[in-house]
């Protein structure tokens, strides 16, 4: 009968021994968070010696953790984000010691918020609106509610249009103004939904809505009613856009040049007859006229001089070499023919004026070309002159 007693007493003591736990939590968490978990462990005798943790999740057990007790029975872990390297169900299994040990587990998960401009307008127009289409999803599932954005461009916060929305074939449909300077811009668009946050960018340029550009001009210089054709690149919005006469203003300085204008491989080739005007370097202008706004562009036309003369001495033409020079450089060379003539188209400008003959040369330094009408005349003498051997006497 006395053994039986004590039996009794013995297992009634080792149950009253055996702790509780109480309250176990663990929260979820995003990727890159720290994990954090808490509960209650208590004994009647007080004899709590240690609280720990298993964690288990997607082909990855982690190491055992030790709580820290907070006071009243009360113990938590905070479990160090760099643990938790993918998304997943992960589990915890805690172990309370007294004289006796008690176990519970608890559930937990890592989430993983990803997105990704699926597209953007690109090339964007300044004064059109760019639309992103933005997919969003936590742990692979799609995100479609819930969530708010923020968008920049080169850094600077865009505010968006209209409110987000959804669409099941493309994603957050999201719209913001484009930028007024023509260039080369980041687009940069944050998600946020359940506390987190996730960004993502793309590259756009930003052109005009309307490209005018000259993209050839076959010639530079060019004297009245010769023809020059140019090759004219004209685009709304990446649309070929086919000039017609009345749309087009043609100018060479402030005089109007007659045209013809016709389509080749998506370019606009216009055929403009030189007017008449003095010689000079003009700027030659084409504007074209769309919806009240004028585009243009230009280039540099010079209309040449005609510099001429005649080299005679004592009634015989003279060989004689006339060279043009700028910037220390040769422009153009001309040379008297059989009768002394010379005939040299020049854009007019300033230039040192070489004249070399046979026996002799001078230089006129800083000539300005508008005009050039035989300004050097010759004359060579061999007179006899007190003192002076072999004299020689030039005239210019």
């Amino acid at each position: 009968m006395k053994k039986t007693i004590i039996l009794i007493l013995l297992l009634i003591q080792a149950a009253a021994a055996a702790p509780v736990i109480e309250n176990l939590t663990a929260s979820s968490i995003w990727l890159g968070e720290d994990g954090y978990m808490s509960l209650a462990c208590s004994d009647p005798n007080s004899t709590i010696t240690s609280v720990y943790v298993y964690i288990s999740g997607p082909n990855i057990t982690l190491p055992a953790f030790s709580f820290v007790p907070n006071g009243s029975n009360i113990y938590y872990k905070v479990i160090s984000k760099t643990y938790f390297d993918r998304p997943g169900l992960f589990w915890g299994n805690v172990s309370c010691m007294a004289l006796g040990e008690t176990n519970s587990s608890v559930s937990f998960m890592v989430s993983q918020l990803s997105g990704n401009i699926i597209n953007i307008t690109n090339p964007a127009y300044v004064g059109s609106v760019i639309n992103i289409d933005f997919s969003l999803e936590r742990n692979g599932i799609v995100v479609s509610s819930g969530a708010s954005f923020n968008i920049t461009i080169n850094g600077i916060i865009h505010p968006l249009k209209i409110d987000p929305l959804y669409d099941s074939n493309r994603g957050w449909l999201l719209k913001v103004d484009s930028p007024s300077a023509t260039g080369s811009y980041v687009v940069a668009v944050t998600a946020y939904y359940g506390g987190t946050s996730i960004s993502y960018s793309r590259n756009i340029g930003v052109s005009d809505a309307v490209y005018f550009d000259i993209l050839s001009v076959d010639k530079t210089s060019a004297r009245p009613n010769e023809n020059v054709t140019v090759a004219l690149k004209a685009e709304d919005k990446g649309s070929l856009i086919e000039i017609s006469k009345n749309d087009l203003d043609v100018k060479i300085g402030n005089v109007g040049a007659p045209f013809d204008i016709s389509m080749s491989g998506g370019l606009n080739i216009i055929k403009l007859s030189v007017p008449q005007v003095n010689p000079g370097r003009y700027e030659a202008k084409l504007s074209l006229i769309r919806s009240g706004i004028v585009y243009a562009d230009s280039f540099t036309l010079d209309y040449p001089v005609l510099a001429n003369g005649k080299m005679i001495d004592k009634g015989k033409p003279v060989s004689a070499e006339i060279i043009f020079i700028a910037a220390g450089h040769e422009r153009y060379k001309a040379y008297t023919d059989q009768e002394g003539v010379y005939n040299i188209s020049v854009v007019p400008d300033a230039y040192d004026v070489k004249f070399v003959f046979p026996q002799s040369s001078i230089v006129l330094e800083r000539v300005y070309t508008g005009s050039f009408n035989n300004p050097v005349k010759y004359s060579f003498f061999q007179t006899p002159i007190g003192g002076v051997s072999n004299p020689k006497i030039f005239a210019y």
